[in-house]
């Protein structure tokens, strides 16, 4: 049973408001791409109720993840290094954990990610958590860590004892 024009119209100017009514959508709905992307432009984080196929599409994730970083953990695409980094981009929540391992263990993404939020250390393969050089990056583009709170000083500790 194919949605009409007014059901199609009406979702859309629901999703346009308030991004996360797509949850209330018919599943045919809810794989509609115009309708999709108006949610996501208006809440990333409405990607979690997108048809799977949609959860793949790059420009819709790009969206989502433009509008809220943390719209990466209802993705299908975390081996992409574009939404990675449009994701670190848009949030200061620890996100790191929905990457591919293949993306934890780029340099480049986990670095971005520790600077966005020193939680994701607990998150880094170990190959990266044991290289110092690494880690001395870190905490060379973040000098205001050094002297910022005892929780940071800990992060720092952890970082070189493990």
């Amino acid at each position: 049973n194919m949605p009409n024009f007014i059901e199609t119209f009406t979702m859309k100017a629901m999703v346009s408001v308030r991004g996360t009514d797509l949850e209330y959508a018919s599943p045919q709905l809810k794989q509609d791409r115009e309708i999709v992307l108006a949610a996501v432009a208006q809440n990333g984080l409405a990607l979690k109720f997108a048809n799977t196929a949609l959860k793949s599409d790059k420009d819709i994730v790009m969206v989502a993840v433009d509008e809220n970083g943390l719209a990466i953990q209802y993705s299908c695409l975390s081996d992409d290094k574009d939404i990675a980094k449009k994701a670190l981009n848009n949030t200061d929540e620890k996100i790191f954990q929905y990457f591919s391992s293949k993306l934890q263990s780029d340099k480049e993404i986990a670095f971005r990610a520790l600077i966005s939020n020193m939680d994701s250390f607990s998150s880094l393969p170990i190959c990266l958590k044991v290289d110092h050089n690494f880690l001395i990056d870190v905490i060379g583009a973040i000098p205001e860590i050094i002297i910022g709170s005892q929780q940071n000083n800990r992060a720092i500790e952890n970082l070189f004892l493990g």
